[in-house]
């Protein structure tokens, strides 16, 4: 199993609807699209699996699947289970204390991370950052900027050059600012919502003179020093003060794996764009047709704000979801419970998020209010629950457009009203998908 992005400060719970998202359809990434099930079945089947699968853990087709009669074919025990599962107590029209926060932020150590699983120089990037290598302030020192392409004054200059000019001039800008990853899916921790210094792109380009007399510019490229992107943020971010040469994260300079000395910060979309060590800005004629997923996505351009079907349904956007719940979690009944999460769509505004805790028959709506489409929403919904019993919340969030999340999250919570003592309990930290063998199971094998 490849790393996950997810931060894991956020206590995102990893499930199988994770791996469907990437797995099902994603053009330019994956060689071929709605393949989920032969990979799966091919890790478990497989010549690698050797037997294992069957052997080792009793495994079988029923592992991960659910058979009816109702025509629908097999489907996956973990996206039927808590309809299934009988003890589950329905509340209609679930009641709770409801918050948002949008100034909460996390530490740069904590921001989700795709470098594990990308290039040569992501991978080069991570490494200083795991083994706590420090970043000389010569490169900061010596790192060039250059701004070029379709502009009337060409230039290059080093960073902390414009850093002093431009915070001479005032133009500087810090602010809470959220990244959101294109493939964050619904349950996904692959969020941060960090405080940012950077130098607003559009200053960048007054300085080069402006853009040139070209009626066919319609976007400015974020070149990597190391050549491995280019892509293209749309003239309405820059023009909005909405993208930034960033040079400090939390009032201090980047970590290796978040791109020191500087990246780019584009707000309000998917931060693809938000390349780290980038060295140029390129106004060019070339830009992609900002609303055309498909070529985004196989070109490795643009940025696409959410995920999309083959039909070009949004599948996550907007999200919402529920951090740091295990499945089946023990709490106090009668006692107050509070659900964290988040909730965002992008370059759109969360109109209001629901909460159902009968399977989706009865929704509870909670209106947002006026927000800032920059900043991740956290919220906090404190529910009480009244019997002993298993419950499952699902949640859902719709935006100022109308859009609906596609995809729901369920999770389920275990009531008690005698909480286990530590000496009943058992904790299995392992990063496999299965559980080990026990001691017990060994022993009684023979194999001790």
């Amino acid at each position: 199993m490849h790393p996950s992005p997810n931060s894991p400060a956020l206590d995102a719970e990893m499930t199988v609807d994770q791996c469907l998202f990437c797995h099902t359809y994603s053009p330019g990434y994956i060689p071929t699209q709605y393949e989920f099930g032969t990979l799966i079945h091919n890790i478990h089947y497989g010549l690698e699996a050797d037997g294992q699968f069957e052997d080792e853990y009793k495994g079988n087709c029923y592992s991960c699947h659910d058979a009816t009669n109702d025509g629908e074919g097999m489907a996956l025990w973990d996206q039927t289970k808590f309809e299934r599962l009988r003890g589950v107590t329905k509340v209609e029209n679930v009641e709770g204390d409801f918050s948002i926060d949008q100034e909460a932020t996390m530490a740069q150590e904590d921001m989700f991370n795709m470098d594990a699983w990308n290039r040569l120089y992501d991978r080069m990037r991570s490494g200083a950052e795991y083994a706590d290598t420090p970043m000389p302030q010569s490169l900061f020192d010596s790192w060039p900027i250059t701004v070029d392409g379709e502009v009337n004054s060409p230039y290059t200059a080093l960073l902390p050059d414009l850093v002093k000019e431009a915070e001479a001039a005032g133009v500087t800008v810090t602010k809470v600012s959220k990244e959101v990853c294109n493939w964050n899916g619904t349950g996904a921790g692959s969020v941060s919502n960090v405080e940012i210094t950077g130098i607003p792109v559009s200053w960048l380009i007054e300085r080069a003179g402006g853009y040139a007399d070209n009626a066919d510019i319609n976007g400015v490229r974020v070149m990597r020093a190391d050549g491995s992107s280019k892509r293209a943020m749309p003239l309405d971010k820059v023009d909005g003060g909405e993208a930034f040469l960033v040079y400090k994260i939390n009032g201090e300079q980047l970590t290796a794996a978040n791109g020191f000395p500087c990246t780019n910060w584009c707000e309000g979309v998917d931060p693809e764009v938000n390349s780290k060590q980038m060295n140029e800005y390129k106004v060019v004629t070339d830009a992609p047709d900002f609303d055309d997923h498909v070529y985004e996505f196989e070109h490795h351009d643009g940025n696409p704000n959410g995920w999309i079907d083959a039909d070009g349904n949004w599948t996550n956007k907007p999200n919402a979801t529920v951090l740091g719940v295990p499945e089946g979690l023990v709490i106090q009944n009668g006692q107050p419970y509070t659900f964290h999460g988040y909730v965002d769509a992008y370059d759109e505004k969360i109109a209001s998020v629901e909460f159902s805790m009968d399977f989706g028959k009865t929704w509870t709506k909670h209106d947002l209010g006026d927000t800032d489409v920059n900043k991740l929403v956290w919220f906090d919904f404190t529910w009480t629950p009244q019997e002993e019993s298993a419950y499952c919340l699902q949640l859902r969030a719709t935006t100022e457009s109308g859009l609906v999340s596609p995809q729901i999250q369920t999770v389920m919570v275990n009531a008690k009203d005698a909480m286990p003592a530590a000496d009943e309990t058992v904790v299995i930290d392992t990063p496999s998908l299965v559980a080990p063998k026990t001691a017990a199971a060994e022993v009684a094998e023979g194999k001790e």
